[in-house]
Formats: structure tokens, sequence, C-alpha cells
């Protein structure tokens, strides 16, 4: 028997609601919100849904402080939007208690406490007419506790949930929190836009690594009289080919890293680009990256700090790829020292432009975690890096991470994905509408040839 209850609501101070402007990438996402074609399934992969296993039983009344704490130290989990005026605002609430979903799963066996869990975490979370962030407390008995986080990426993102976990569970544990949080109006003023003094070097820098923007090349849909969707929306269905490297392939990788002095990580992203290009007969491709947080006063955010800078990668003769693997990483560095700007940001108008002029900037994109340097000082660091299901220690809780929320959907045609922690493992997801399995598989042989190392294992899911 599973029974459902919510904690106290409580009276909200008599305080008013602010009104602030929205960011660039909320604005974006409310502009996606309104268009036609835009699907469940989209709006699904905007919600961030974290779900913690915590043993022994949780005291209800510690529970409400620590979040009623988290709720007033981070106002963009209070915001809502509306219309004001004919524009979109971010309405921010007074802080006050928050109000708790209670589920009562204890007497369920495992299969409903987990049937539970999956379907509290999966729930749709509106991008309008409601809030924007909310608490769910499974109750399991034996099972443990399990805290369900359910937060919309318009205001937070993938770090955004690193914070918010590591400051509830700090409170949690009576540990003091003593860096001030950054708000969402000092991210708008501070952080979003670069600093005056920098807006013409940083656009000059831009327009000259985006000169002759590669227009989207003839392959995915269009050569199977498709037409690319628009970017974000339509209709895709993912596939992921793993390949797994052995150690032997690992200490290869590792000993060409130091030798040309370029992280792994951006190692195999050249590889992989020059395998997209010898696959697909390109001489130049696009892609986006995701990169972390180039900035550490941006540490306390817990809002969503998008940016998916958009790079160029020139084909070269098999010769010549060692110096195009060095010259890729510092383009690296360079775009990590122009950030943020629009160029950085999905939905921006430089993004329909580049679009209008017959670009797909989102084709190709390159993916690794964004919170590692958090997650290295972090409370949590432990449960970063174990597996999911790892049971450890934390104050007077056993706690773990569970896998509850479901992503069925990408942006993209071909992503490349590594995780720095996981050293063995190469991901590459793909749209089944777009890209054949051989096609993805031809790219991960070129890649094995120009590493001359072999992939032990390919799993195609």
């Amino acid at each position: 028997m599973i029974s459902v209850g919510r904690g106290r609501s409580g009276r909200t101070e008599a305080a008013r609601a602010l009104v602030q402007p929205v960011s660039i990438w909320q604005e974006t996402l409310l502009k996606f919100e309104e268009d036609p074609q835009c699907t469940d399934d989209f709006r699904h992969m905007l919600l961030l849904s974290h779900t913690t296993l915590v043993k022994p039983r949780l005291d209800r009344r510690r529970l409400q402080r620590a979040l009623d704490k988290v709720f007033l130290r981070h106002d963009s989990l209070r915001i809502r939007f509306e219309r004001i005026k004919g524009k979109w605002r971010a309405v921010v609430a007074p802080p006050g208690p928050v109000e708790i979903v209670e589920i009562d799963a204890s007497n369920a066996d495992p299969v409903a406490f987990n049937a539970a869990i999956m379907e509290t975490a999966n729930k749709p979370l509106p991008l309008i007419g409601g809030p924007m962030a909310e608490v769910v407390l499974v109750r399991g008995g034996v099972h443990g506790d399990a805290v369900i986080a359910r937060v919309h990426h318009a205001i937070s993102d993938g770090f955004g949930m690193v914070v918010l976990f590591e400051d509830l569970f700090k409170y949690l544990m009576g540990l003091p929190v003593l860096e001030r949080a950054v708000s969402h109006a000092d991210y708008i003023t501070n952080f979003q836009s670069p600093p005056p003094a920098r807006v013409a070097e940083i656009e000059a820098f831009w327009a000259e690594l985006h000169r002759d923007f590669p227009k989207t090349p003839v392959l995915g849909r269009l050569t199977k009289g498709r037409t690319n969707p628009p970017p974000i929306l339509g209709e895709r269905i993912m596939r992921t080919l793993t390949l797994m490297l052995s150690k032997r392939a690992q200490e290869r990788l590792k000993a060409l890293s130091t030798k040309l002095n370029v992280p792994k990580t951006t190692l195999i992203f050249a590889t992989h680009y020059q395998a997209v290009c010898e696959s697909f007969d390109l001489d130049r491709v696009a892609f986006m990256s995701h990169v972390t947080r180039s900035d550490p006063r941006l540490a306390t955010f817990m809002g969503d700090h998008t940016l998916d800078p958009l790079l160029i990668y020139t084909r070269v003769a098999r010769a010549d790829f060692q110096s195009a693997i060095v010259e890729l990483s510092q383009t690296y560095m360079k775009v990590m020292a122009h950030l943020p700007s629009n160029t950085a940001r999905l939905g921006t108008d430089y993004w329909d432009h580049l679009v209008a002029q017959g670009s797909y900037p989102g084709q190709f994109s390159a993916y690794q975690p964004r919170a590692v340097s958090r997650e290295d000082k972090s409370l949590f660091k432990q449960a970063f890096r174990s597996p999911l299901g790892t049971e450890f220690s934390l104050g007077p809780y056993k706690v773990s991470a569970v896998e509850a929320g479901r992503s069925t959907r990408i942006s993209f045609d071909l992503q490349i994905k590594i995780d720095p922690l996981d050293p063995a493992t190469i991901r590459l997801r793909f749209d089944k509408l777009s890209l054949d399995d051989h096609e993805v598989q031809k790219v991960a042989d070129t890649m094995s040839d120009l590493l001359g190392v072999e992939f032990v294992e390919a799993d195609l899911s």
C-alpha cells in the first residue's frame, strides 16, 4: 500500500515577490515552449531529477529545516515565469516554509518501492504555471528513505544539482555553509554577459574563430529524403555505441596526452572529429562543446549557466594530425578565456543567424561532465566517484545514489561522451533517424586507427 501526503504549507513571509529579468537561457526555453513543434519528449529532457537513498529514517523536522534553508539560500529555486506587460519575467517568491510531498511506501516490497521512486522522479514538471523545483520524500521503511529533488533545467543545470545536494546535506548534519550564494539577480548583472570592457575583444575573437562557419553537410537525414529538424525540437531516436579501452590502450592514450601536453578528453575529441571528417568526407565540421563553469565565482550558483560554445575542427592529413590535436587544445584554452558569449548559448540571435545562413550548429556535440572541479572539493565526492547504488557514510547517514531519472531524447545527430572519472569508456550517442549503425561504427573504427589502439569491447544499445 502506497499513500501520498503533503508536508506543511505554512505561511509565506510578509514579503513581496521580486520581479526580475529572465536569463538568456530561460528566454530560449520559453521560446521553445511556445513553438508548435515542441514535444513532450523535449519537455521531459528539461527535467533534472536526482534521487538519494538515505538510512536511517530521516527526521521530518530536520529535513524541513534543511530545505527551508536551501530554498532561502538559493532564490533560483523560488522562480516562476509570468508574462508581464508582454514580456517574460522571472518572479521570485519570498522565502518561506518549503512544501514537501511525502509518499508512504514503507510497507511496499522492493519492486513496488522502486516503482514509486521511478514514477515520482519522472512526473512532468511544466515550465509555465507552476513551481520550478520540488522535493519528494518517499518513505521506504527497511529500504531507506528516498529524497527526490525535481528541478527544471530553466533554473538549474547538472552543476547546480551538485550545489543543491551538498548544501542540503550540510544543513541536515548541522555543518556551516559560509559562502554567500550567487543569486539570480547577481548572475544576470555580473555573469551572464561579458564585462563591458571586454565586449569588443570577445566579439572579435568569436568573429574570427567562426569566419566562414561551415554549412550543414549533406549527410544524415538529408541523404535519407528527410529535412533536418529545427534546433532541439522535432523527433529523434537515441542509440549509443559504447566502446571499451584495454589497460594497454589507456596507457597509450595517457602517454600521448603527456607527450602533446593536452588533456586526454581533448585528445579524444580531436580524434573523433578527424574521424567524422574522414568517414563522411568533410573538410571541416562544427561542433558544440559542453564545458565546465569557467568562473570560480560561480561555484555557489544554483541556477543554470548554460555555456555550449561552438567550435570548428578542420580536417588534416594523417601526418599533421598530432599538430591538429595541439591546435584544438590551444583553441579550447582561448575559448574558456572568452566566455560567456552569445556563441556559447543555444537559441540566441547568433544561433538563429547561423541556422538562417544554412548551418546546423548543434549537429555534432562533445560532452564531458560539468561539475568535475566542484566534485573534487565536495562533501559528496565519494558519491560522485562511486557506481550507482554504492553505499557510503555521510555523517550519521548511509547514502547512495539511485538511477531514477530517465533521459529519452537527444538534440544532435552524433555526440561523443567522455567521463574523466571513467577512462576506459567512450560513448558515441546518435540519432537513429539521421545516422545508421554502420556509419557510426565506421567513425569508431577510424578513431581506433587514428589512435593506434583497439577497442576491446563494443556494445550497441
